[in-house]
């Protein structure tokens, strides 16, 4: 599987691995996690802690702060939920950005390939094609809003 990497300010880098073994709930083949590490590849640190069912597509914002995907399938929700969460690079200060329960008519989301603009706003992908909504919708939203602040 090839190792996805985004650069940290401060030498550092985020990366997932399944390095750590987890099973994915629902039969998937593994649970990819959040870490962190050195550029040399030192101090490797799992960050991810509350993302059981798995992790894509790290990006660094502006502001220091990771946002990536995560699957919020666990319990009853279907099995294509993926929202875009945002993180210290320490782990600390989860926060939504955007929920793949967000109640687009019906069926859960896959939201993925996200980035941030030069003014500071995010544009996210709407990846599944559900409920006609098409492939590839993208939407841009203003700067992920800090910790502790209602998405």
């Amino acid at each position: 599987m090839p190792i996805r990497r985004c650069p940290l300010p401060g030498g550092r880098v985020a990366f997932i691995s399944n390095r750590d073994g987890l099973k994915a709930p629902r039969g998937a083949q593994s649970a990819l996690q959040l870490f962190v590490m050195d550029d040399d590849g030192a101090n490797v640190e799992k960050i991810g802690h509350i993302n059981i069912g798995s992790a894509l597509h790290p990006v660094a914002l502006q502001d220091g702060r990771i946002i990536f995907s995560t699957l919020e399938s666990q319990g009853v929700h279907g099995s294509i939920a993926w929202g875009i969460w945002s993180m210290h690079p320490d782990g600390t200060n989860w926060n939504p950005v955007v929920s793949a329960l967000y109640g687009s008519g019906g069926a859960d989301d896959g939201f993925h390939f996200q980035t941030q603009l030069s003014d500071g706003s995010i544009v996210v992908e709407l990846y599944y094609n559900q409920n006609t909504q098409g492939f590839g919708t993208y939407f841009k939203m203003p700067p992920a809003p800090p910790p502790g602040t209602p998405a």
